[in-house]
């Protein structure tokens, strides 16, 4: 279970890690006429690679009450959510 919380605000949310991907491990858009939930995601993450040039790797979190899901993306050290605001990550 990890902790995020957006550098700018107090708030936290425990969450879980479901899926995490490199760049290289989405070289294109996922073609299926059957697209499932992991295809789905696949294609959210390379548009997410598409609109942000930096991005090295992301990840994909549940909250503890399963009722959220975040999609965010690492250069470097720091992490992002797809509007570009900064999450800090703690396990």
């Amino acid at each position: 279970m990890a902790t995020l919380q957006y550098t700018d605000s107090k708030a936290t949310l425990k969450a879980s890690l479901i899926a995490k991907w490199r760049r290289a491990d989405i070289p294109a858009a996922v073609m299926s006429a059957s697209s499932g939930p992991k295809d789905y995601f696949k294609n959210k993450v390379f548009a997410l690679f598409e609109q942000q040039p930096e991005a090295e790797r992301a990840a994909l979190f549940m909250s503890a009450s399963g009722t959220t899901m975040l999609l965010l993306w690492g250069a470097g050290s720091k992490w992002f959510d797809v509007t570009g605001r900064e999450v800090k990550v703690t396990a």
